[in-house]
């Protein structure tokens, strides 16, 4: 069952889930770029065997550092412009143990800038755990995860030289009654610190000021529909404390808590097309960022054939902090993205997104990086070429427009990307 996540990864809540079969399906990283979060929790790929794989992508941006093209470069960069070079390994393995399964996936590389090499940083992300089961009707997943890399472009207004390292565990059950009711649990915890490379204190303490700890329960109960899909309902508690942010009358960490409410419903309708939908309600209680409360939807539509495959969503969510500067964000987007299989070798795709995001937060915040609210429209166009049973190539091309309530902020930026893969 497709979950709405209060706590999420806002651009993750509008991504076509799998579908069952060989169905065309869109790449999340080519909707999102550099800016798509991965993957966590049950989303976290555990296949069986050992794989390795490596990708080279080389990116040109017209406006790397996302500035508004009115004013000029800050001191710390040599250029607006510039090539960024990815090169990646990846590792992925599992083995069964009886009815258990251990898995471990690991990422390791590193971003290369031409001209503004200040961002260059290494990329690592390793996950590991066990998907487990007991009995015949239930199971689930324990995992842990680490990943370290620079700060996602998206976070933050300014684009500062920065690293970012997350931890986190997540624990999932689910059992299957013999009349089709299917309750569910699950808890994950992460932590993410900042850190920026600058001598002036006042821009350090503007990226501390967002290290974030959070934790969060999510249940429900689905009932199958006649192998059609489900229907639902599902609540979820998070709370987020800020260990740099103090609440000047208890003394502690500030914090938010966002509870939440939602009626689920995932439907096939014949061999390829699905429907996601739900329907909620959200309180937020924010220490940093004021309070919320308000119905909160999301819907997908995705089709998936033998040679075109295609998703439109929208939906409006509200998330917690992943270590940006907002202490949590209302989020209203809309997607719609296609993609075509000319023959065995050749794909094509193209879509576009829009993120219309209402920030909250930042009351005390001592720097200047202050968020406020945006919009940002992005199209993309792409096309994969597969050489071999191991090798394959990628073109991308993608135009991205944000208008900031601070105008400053507001920037567009044109994006080529070209990468070649390899699997064994």
């Amino acid at each position: 069952m497709a979950m709405l996540l209060h706590g999420a990864p806002l651009m993750a809540q509008l991504l076509p889930p799998s579908i069952g079969g060989t169905g065309v399906q869109i790449d999340p990283g080519r909707v999102y770029g550099n800016d798509a979060r991965r993957a966590t929790g049950s989303d976290v790929v555990a296949g069986d065997g050992l794989s390795f794989g490596a990708t080279l992508t080389t990116e040109y941006s017209d406006n790397m550092i996302r500035q508004n093209e009115n004013l000029p470069i800050p001191d710390r960069y040599e250029s607006r412009s510039d090539w960024r070079f990815s090169p990646i390994f990846l590792m992925s393995a599992g083995k069964p143990i009886g009815r258990q399964s251990l898995f471990a996936n690991l990422v390791l590389g590193r971003d290369f800038y031409v001209r503004n090499t200040n961002l260059d940083a290494n990329r690592i992300v390793a996950d590991a755990g066990v998907n487990w089961t007991l009995g015949t009707r239930c199971g689930g997943r324990l995992q842990g995860g680490y990943e370290d890399r620079g700060t996602r472009f998206d976070q933050f207004d300014l684009v500062l030289p920065s690293k970012q390292k997350t931890v986190n565990f997540y624990a999932s059950a689910a059992c299957q009654s013999p009349v089709g009711i299917s309750p569910n649990i699950s808890y994950d915890w992460s932590k993410t610190t900042n850190n920026v490379e600058s001598d002036d204190p006042v821009i350090r303490d503007s990226r501390d000021f967002s290290d974030v700890k959070g934790q969060g329960v999510t249940g429900g109960l689905s009932y199958g529909l006649a192998g059609r899909g489900d229907i639902g309902v599902q609540g979820s508690w998070r709370r987020f404390s800020y260990p740099n942010q103090i609440d000047p009358v208890t003394g502690d960490d500030a914090s938010t808590r966002i509870l939440g409410i939602n009626g689920i419903a995932n439907y096939r309708i014949g061999p390829s097309f699905r429907l996601n939908a739900g329907l909620g309600y959200t309180w937020v209680d924010s220490q940093t960022g004021g309070d919320f409360s308000g119905v909160t939807w999301q819907g997908t539509l995705i089709y998936a054939g033998p040679r075109l495959g295609g998703s439109i969503g929208l939906s409006r969510q509200v998330s917690g902090s992943s270590g940006g500067i907002a202490s949590y964000e209302i989020a209203t987007l809309y997607s719609l993205n296609v993609n075509y299989r000319a023959n065995d070798r050749l794909s094509v795709a193209s879509g576009f997104s829009r993120s219309e995001i209402d920030s909250r937060g930042n009351e005390g915040l001592p720097g200047f990086d202050v968020q406020r609210d945006y919009d940002l429209n992005r199209f993309f166009i792409g096309a994969d070429y597969r050489l071999n049973r191991r090798f394959s190539a990628g073109l991308d091309y993608s135009y991205n427009k944000r208008d900031s309530q601070v105008p400053i902020f507001s920037y567009t930026a044109n994006n080529v990307v070209f990468s070649l893969r390899a699997k064994f």
